[in-house]
């Protein structure tokens, strides 16, 4: 069995352990610094906090490949794979004549060393628990390996992207022997989320082209899956499928006009191959449910509060059904936001911790603080409390506008490349040559104004981005800004965009040239995240500045 999915489901035999992904931040990054270890931090299962005031400096961090020890006097780290044995003790003591206390403790065999904790290094009432979970996880597991716990899809393996989307198309064409214009543009969408490359969009255009013939089972595209995936990543991967199963069905089949009731219902697909999902009931509902409340946000005049609310319900009900909450947007929403762009919307609701999204990958964390930014510096600039309640839902649909508009860009690529394939097909045809290499040209021509239309479009798009960055970088102040543990890589980020030149003869941190436009989005969006255009963080960073060269 997968270690990290073994400590997931059998942690909790030890009181008041914290589990991934309900680890406060706070705590979190307090372990991290104490415990050393930044670069294990996306991996962290569980978390014992040993301290009497909950700072969670001392106690015990679970990975998924070995356990971290702080005490008052040692940091101690034991690879599972070392571990022998586990052996609970208790050693009675004579205090007085007429009086004994008793020491409770554990003795974890690794190799010919032999580790030792007393109730003076933890909690005493940890170390039963502790002896049993160790002896059973070096008993059941034989792999031992750190993963990303809730990792988006689109970071996932190209063949398993791949594959996921088969099953969709699979399913559109399942429900009436056609995939029509609807399904089609979901799917198109899907791709574009979930950033399927060049040769993965022309594999699955021949894919939609030919289903009729030589169309992919789902036990076999389902077993592609399984087999470029984590152990521990597959429930959540289908738990997002099963959700883009109702996405896809609800987009072409509900009725979204003004004062339409918005109900999904499940699609006959699903009835048929749910047992090959291996999801529960109650799963299959979660994500139904989150799928209707995206609809009800994209299309009903939701506020803020509601959105709030409606998060807090799924919330709940994921916790209740032991499922990630995180998991249902892998992939993104219905509304057409990436997997960064729904969980930043949340975020800004005060949702991130509830959602789980500090075990998310680096670009959700990310999301997390651009939605806080921007949500916060957008609230900030209105006055008109009627207009500041929906400025959630309007950050949500300001990311649905960017998104549909990279989809079109993917598209016109993709058509292209078709006429491209279709022009040389008609160039080889001997009959009416003349009259088809004709056509050809204007087809040729055509194809390369719309290329140049998309590139100015680009252009001015890369230049607007551009100027939401500082050409100079106050790297103090970014230092000042982004020193947590959990904004390691938002700090390399943004450093990695600045190169090093002279400017009026000093050595300046300057933006560099060429940087492409998503990256300059996400630059402006993390900076504005930070508050590093704020005037009260501006005047900290000087004084901060002033004192140190004192």
């Amino acid at each position: 069995m997968d270690a990290n999915i073994f400590i997931k489901e059998h942690i909790k035999v030890i009181e008041d352990i914290l589990v991934a992904p309900d680890i406060p931040e706070k705590k979190l990054n307090n372990a991290i610094k104490a415990f050393e270890c930044e670069d294990s931090m996306s991996s962290i299962i569980a978390l014992y906090d040993s301290t009497l005031f909950g700072s969670a400096k001392e106690g015990i961090v679970f990975t998924g490949e070995k356990m971290l020890i702080k005490t008052s006097s040692a940091l101690i780290s034991i690879e599972y794979k070392e571990i022998s044995k586990a052996e609970y003790f208790e050693v009675v003591e004579q205090v007085k004549a007429d009086k004994t206390r008793t020491s409770k403790g554990i003795k974890i065999f690794k190799g010919e060393e032999v580790v030792e904790l007393k109730d003076t290094d933890v909690r005493p009432t940890i170390y039963k628990p502790l002896e049993l979970f160790l002896n059973k996880l070096i008993a059941e597991c034989s792999e031992f390996k750190e993963v990303n716990l809730l990792q988006p899809l689109e970071e996932m393996p190209s063949v398993l992207k791949n594959a996921y989307v088969k099953i969709l198309i699979n399913m559109a064409f399942d429900n009436d022997g056609e995939i029509d214009e609807k399904e089609l543009a979901e799917i198109m969408f899907l791709m574009g989320r979930i950033s399927i490359d060049d040769e993965g969009r022309f594999e699955l255009r021949s894919y939609i082209a030919e289903i009729g013939s030589s169309a992919i089972s789902t036990q076999d595209l389902l077993t592609i899956i399984k087999d470029n995936a984590e152990a521990a990543h597959y429930e959540a991967i289908m738990i997002s499928l099963v959700k883009d199963i109702f996405s896809i069905h609800a987009s072409t089949t509900l009725s979204t006009e003004e004062g339409s009731i918005i109900q999904v219902s499940y699609p006959d697909f699903l009835q048929k191959h749910k047992e090959i999902f291996g999801l529960s009931t109650d799963k299959m509902e979660l994500a139904r449910i989150a799928v209707e409340n995206d609809f009800k946000i994209l299309y009903e005049n939701v506020d803020d509060d509601k959105i709030k609310q409606a998060a807090k319900d799924l919330a709940a009900k994921a916790a209740s059904v032991g499922a990630p909450i995180g998991a249902i947007y892998l992939s993104g929403s219905v509304m057409g936001l990436s997997a960064a762009g729904m969980t930043s919307g949340l975020a800004s609701l005060g949702m991130g911790g509830m959602l789980g999204l500090s075990s998310m990958a680096t670009g959700i964390g990310v999301a997390v603080l651009i939605g806080v930014g921007v949500y916060q510096g957008v609230k900030y600039l209105t006055s008109n409390n009627e207009l500041s309640k929906y400025k959630t839902r309007e950050l949500m649909l300001h990311e649905v506008i960017k998104q549909t508009q990279k989809s079109i860009s993917l598209m016109i690529g993709d058509i292209n490349v078709i006429v491209k394939k279709l022009n040389d097909a008609i160039v080889r045809h001997k009959d009416d040559r003349d009259d088809i290499e004709k056509l050809s040209k204007i087809l040729s021509k055509l194809q390369g104004a719309m290329k140049q239309m998309n590139s100015k479009s680009n252009q001015c798009a890369n230049m607007e981005a551009a100027l939401q960055c500082p050409q100079t970088l106050d790297i103090s102040r970014i230092k000042s800004l982004a020193n947590e543990p959990t904004k390691k890589e938002i700090y390399a980020f943004i450093t990695s965009c600045y190169e090093e030149k002279e400017q009026n003869g000093t050595q300046q941190l300057v933006r560099k040239r060429n940087l492409s436009t998503d990256t300059l989005e996400k630059l402006g969006d993390i900076l504005q995240g930070i508050g590093y255009f704020s005037a009260t963080n501006n005047a900290k960073s000087a004084i901060g500045s002033l004192l140190g060269k004192k």
